[in-house]
């Protein structure tokens, strides 16, 4: 049977969702899918309710009619709203770190309703492995019985005629938080966009999107060293180096030179952490960091195309270009940020417009608590100089060719008097 390993203080976790009495209560499970050999589970994040005030999980009668009663008596089945809950773990997959996925749903319900919600409760396993960023074949789903208190965990398997059922496995804790290794990098990128008018203002967040792949590709490649050398078995953790090819600069090409208005020119720096678990060999750890740069790249830029969208319908992608003048347009990257969770860190992104009030108030949102310590400010927002790593300049090609013809004239004003003067010295001899 296969075995899951749940951290010892999700044991407090559940007191509190039983102790707060309510018939139903749904949420997500925070952990690793088959590393070494076994899963992990290692927090759960409660789903908030919805925008209308109601909850996203409701025990109804056999007549369709909303029960509040904790016995369950009678014939009693849950009703979930299936795309609340994986938008919610869109969201919560988003602030983990490398190592770390929503690998599934716990329930609290009676056990008769929870039988008879089977094909639901597999129905929102499926949606939130398609909302969320790792796709497994397979979700777990934790119950938790209140008479008598007892936890039993199921296994959702996706099946490839699109059923799924659920099959028992066996669930037991142990100490896991305190026993993760982590591993930190830094990894550099450097690129050329082209960039058309604001009538192809789609062209440019398609190129950006494509440049976002390519990099996905050069990352997936790399060779990696863990403390300047190469890491083999189940003990490691430190500082993360990839060796990536030489001339790494990716220029994007595909557009006719002569509707391209210049070239966006943008580099910067990702901080990427991951975190490694117990008896998992560092090759895993090793794609884990590797996720996280990924997942890193992706948030931002799907975070600035959030924002952009939000902010102007008609010109969105090229509004991701702020304060873009003729020859000079600002590309500032959200910020990344750490969060203290339970035991560990995860993460959430900072747009240059907001500040830690909002960090906080999406944090108690979305993980149903208050933030317990203070934001970790990991990464800097760069000053927009020629030379910063996250500064766009967009050079015109009509400015390109005037200043190219004013330098070909001033050297040429330098090297005829030169040439005049050789020959007159020449002639004389």
């Amino acid at each position: 049977m296969r075995t899951v390993v749940g951290d010892e203080a999700l044991d407090g976790a559940v007191d509190s969702i039983v102790a707060a009495g309510r018939a139903v209560a749904l949420g997500l499970l925070i952990g690793r899918l088959g590393s070494g050999g076994r899963d992990f589970v290692v927090g759960l994040v409660q789903t908030p309710v919805k925008e209308d005030g109601g909850d996203a999980a409701v025990l109804l009668s056999s007549s369709g009619n909303q029960s509040r009663s904790r016995s369950g008596a009678g014939s009693m089945a849950l009703s979930i709203d299936a795309e609340w809950v994986a938008e919610h773990a869109r969201q919560v997959s988003r602030m983990l770190l490398g190592g770390l996925s929503v690998v599934g749903l716990y329930c609290l319900a009676p056990d008769s309703a929870f039988k008879q919600s089977t094909a639901i409760l597999c129905q929102v396993s499926n949606a939130v492995d398609a909302a969320t960023s790792i796709s497994a074949q397979e979700r777990f789903v934790l119950q938790i019985s209140t008479s008598p208190r007892r936890l039993a965990c199921k296994v959702c398997t996706v099946e490839p005629n699109g059923s799924s059922s659920l099959k028992p496995c066996e669930w037991k804790l142990a100490k896991i938080s305190t026993n993760l290794q982590s591993l930190t990098c830094t990894y550099s990128f450097d690129a050329s966009i082209p960039v058309r008018s604001a009538a192809q203002a789609d062209t440019f967040k398609n190129k950006l999107l494509s440049w976002t792949a390519s990099e996905i590709k050069v990352i997936q490649s790399a060779e990696v060293l863990i403390n300047n050398a190469l890491q083999e078995g189940e003990n490691y953790s430190g500082d993360v180096q990839l060796l990536l090819p030489f001339n790494n600069k990716e220029v994007v090409q595909g557009d006719n030179p002569a509707i391209v208005t210049g070239n966006v020119n943008f580099k910067g720096s990702v901080d990427a952490r991951a975190y490694g678990f117990p008896r998992e060999p560092a090759s895993m750890a090793i794609d884990a960091i590797k996720e996280d740069i990924i997942a890193s790249l992706r948030n931002r830029i799907d975070i600035l195309c959030e924002e952009a969208e939000q902010q102007s319908a008609e010109q969105a992608p090229l509004s991701l270009l702020s304060h873009c003048s003729q020859d000079r347009a600002e590309f500032i990257l959200p910020r990344r940020v750490l969060l203290p969770w339970n035991e560990l860190l995860i993460c959430d992104y900072l747009l240059p417009s907001e500040t830690d009030k909002e960090i906080r108030e999406r944090y108690t949102y979305l993980f149903g608590q208050e933030l317990p310590g203070d934001i970790l400010q990991s990464e800097k927002f760069f000053t927009p100089t020629p030379a910063d790593s996250k500064t766009l300049k967009i050079s015109p090609k009509g400015e390109a060719k005037s200043k190219l013809v004013s330098l070909i004239s001033a050297l040429f004003g330098i090297l005829v008097p030169i040439l005049v003067a050789l020959a007159v010295a020449l002639f004389r001899k």
